[in-house]
């Protein structure tokens, strides 16, 4: 099996791309903290937030966001289309999401590298599917 170690792909292949995807508390206060350190560390190029449609949320990620002036913090934001959003992401990219089986197949089949909060799959045919479909792709 081929292991994928996301730090030496982000450094052999330049910044890489996020989109997270749902609005749990973990998604909007720690993840966010996370992906804008990152992009701070000039890991990562371009954020996305999809499925995140609470105004109160919203504030809060561009209050984490806007307290850095001292590098490009725009963040992109899709509504609840969330294949429209994946589709805008290139292979290699990072999907963080909060979500479901069915979108974390979606950006496994776009080949990105799927993180999840909590647990995304239900069944073990899920659990191979989603497996499978990763290997395939070459993505975690």
């Amino acid at each position: 099996m081929n292991k994928i170690n996301l730090d030496e792909e982000i450094s052999t292949k330049g910044k890489v791309d996020i989109l997270i995807i749902g609005g749990c508390k973990n998604i909007i206060d720690v993840v966010s903290l996370v992906v804008l350190d990152l992009k701070r560390r000039e890991k990562v190029s371009r954020v996305g937030i999809c499925n995140v449609t609470n105004k109160n949320d919203i504030k809060k990620i561009n209050s984490y966001f806007e307290t850095y002036n001292d590098f490009n913090t725009r963040i992109e934001y899709y509504s609840n289309d969330y294949e429209s959003a994946i589709s805008s992401f290139k292979p290699g990219d990072v999907c963080i999401l909060s979500s479901n089986f069915k979108i974390s197949m979606c950006a496994v089949n776009q080949g990105l590298h799927v993180l999840s909060i909590p647990p995304i799959i239900e069944t073990l045919e899920q659990h191979s599917l989603l497996s499978d479909a990763a290997k395939s792709k070459g993505v975690l």
